[in-house]
């Protein structure tokens, strides 16, 4: 999905691209180590495969006073540097319990993750995923240390694991991913290829156009 869009953007550089709210996704989530290592290890690669590729693609918006390149190619590097990053982040501790002065780098580690439990509780109100974050930053030398470097070893393993079953699915695993409604949502979609749709000429009135 990240790549598509990459594709888009370098395919159609004079149109943009919507974030539509209404959109759902299902997936089944790993049920055991083994099938989140895979998962993981296909998620990293995937983001480092794409960000290379998007920041070769012309005309990007800006943010912020900078380049959407730029950006990309910052958001590039800090994933690169993950394990580097669990290893500063050691050796900030060990230094700070050997009295060197490392208050202010601490700091600013402490200030970004309570600025991310503002950011939960203001938008969500729920206390119990501050209890899953700090799960998580207890975890995080396996998701920014040990998942990356296996990730990056097996850079060209290809296999796609076990999160992905291949070949078509009965109808009644099929109803386990996609509601009634949803199933009604995407009943006026044209399923046909976009020249064959062009080819039809103008829509009849009172009908829409696909997006």
């Amino acid at each position: 999905d990240r790549y598509l869009t990459t594709v888009l953007l370098r395919a159609f550089p004079r149109r943009k691209l919507l974030y539509v709210p209404r959109a759902v996704c299902r997936t089944v989530v790993p049920s055991s180590l083994a099938v989140l290592v895979s998962q993981r290890r296909r998620w990293i690669n995937s983001t480092i495969h794409n960000l290379l590729e998007l920041v070769l693609v012309r005309d990007l918006c800006g943010a912020f006073c900078c380049s959407m390149r730029f950006l990309v190619l910052m958001d590039l590097l800090g994933n690169a540097v993950l394990p580097a990053s669990v290893i500063f982040c050691y050796y900030l501790v060990a230094a700070a319990c050997l009295g060197r002065p490392v208050a202010l780098p601490l700091l600013l580690v402490a200030l970004a993750f309570a600025l991310q439990v503002a950011m939960i509780l203001a938008t969500t109100r729920r206390v119990s995923y501050i209890y899953w974050m700090a799960i998580y930053i207890a975890a995080l030398p396996l998701w920014n240390l040990v998942m990356p470097l296996y990730a990056f070893w097996r850079f060209d393993d290809f296999s796609w694991g076990r999160t992905r079953p291949a070949g078509a699915r009965p109808l009644a695993d099929a109803d386990a991913f996609i509601t009634a409604d949803e199933r009604r949502a995407l009943e006026p979609i044209p399923l046909m290829r976009w020249r064959d749709w062009m080819q039809r000429g103008p829509a009849p009135s009172g009908t829409q156009h696909p997006h």
